[in-house]
């Protein structure tokens, strides 16, 4: 099989893109075979298609269905920077240009801001994310003190203070079910007060993977909401220091949160073939 392809890097994120329409029920098997490092390489990977959504520029579905907030984001900077083949980029003239995307995860739709990085592959990529459905807390025997952010297409389980350990995934599929939240689709953020740094691990049951990421968008909202409920307030360019790099969350609150906006840098790294067994 024969497949287009775009690479990008959201702040270490690596995100491949899928741009040739296959079958749903192969996602799973060919993104597993992109993210093998004898092939291109990645921590993820999406396939694009034909919007749904009337005003959505196009459609992005993650491998396992889930959803994330980086891909969202990468996804917005391609179609910013896209040439009208779909198969090279360019700056666009615009000191910031706005889109409207349709993601997996999430029933509506996202508006992007790309702000002008004088650059022909690259652009500050911001995106007005979802509101979490329920924000969760409290102090467990195994976990210490935790926050449950539960979104519509993901979950992410935040351990204020605490270092991963050996059988934590399997903890925090058993403490999400015991919620009620879906745990199928989940992440662990473990983050340290002292240096402000977040690492992250995502499990996808529907793509089988588990990924130490280098950085996870959908993450750092759940940590920026989750810190906007307890102080009650909103939180202003909060930075987030992560292995592969830095994204940034802004979160407004009007008796309750209102909006999630996450930024950082998106760089498009590749386009080319990939040849999948």
């Amino acid at each position: 099989m024969k497949l287009h392809f775009l690479k990008v890097n959201p702040s270490g994120n690596t995100t491949v893109f899928v741009l040739d329409p296959i079958p749903r029920e192969q996602y799973a098997k060919v993104a597993g075979k992109i993210m093998q490092q004898c092939c291109v390489g990645a921590e993820q990977v999406g396939f694009i298609g034909e919007a749904t959504i009337l005003y959505a520029v196009g459609r992005m579905d993650m491998a396992g269905g889930e959803f994330c907030g980086n891909a969202s984001r990468s996804f917005a900077a391609w179609m910013a920077l896209k040439d009208e083949t779909g198969l090279d980029v360019h700056n666009f003239r615009e000191v910031e240009r706005k889109v409207i995307i349709e993601v997996s995860g999430y029933k509506g739709t996202l508006e992007a801001s790309l702000g002008n990085l004088d650059a022909d592959n690259k652009c500050i990529a911001s995106v007005s994310m979802p509101i979490p459905k329920r924000i969760l807390r409290g102090t467990d025997r195994y976990f210490g003190r935790y926050s449950l952010v539960i979104f519509e297409g993901i979950s992410h389980l935040i351990l204020w203070g605490r270092d991963p350990k050996d059988g934590d995934i399997q903890a925090a599929q058993a403490f999400l079910a015991a919620q009620g939240a879906d745990f199928s689709s989940f992440g662990i953020m473990y983050y340290s007060y002292e240096t402000n740094f977040m690492r992250p691990v995502v499990y996808i049951n529907a793509a089988q993977t588990l990924v130490w990421e280098n950085s996870c968008g959908s993450g750092s909202c759940a940590l920026a909401a989750s810190l906007a409920d307890q102080q009650q307030a909103g939180i202003s360019a909060l930075t987030l220091h992560q292995p592969g790099g830095d994204l940034t969350v802004d979160v407004v609150w009007e008796q309750g949160i209102k909006d999630i906006v996450l930024s950082g840098v998106v760089e498009i790294t590749a386009i080319g073939i990939a040849y999948i067994d």
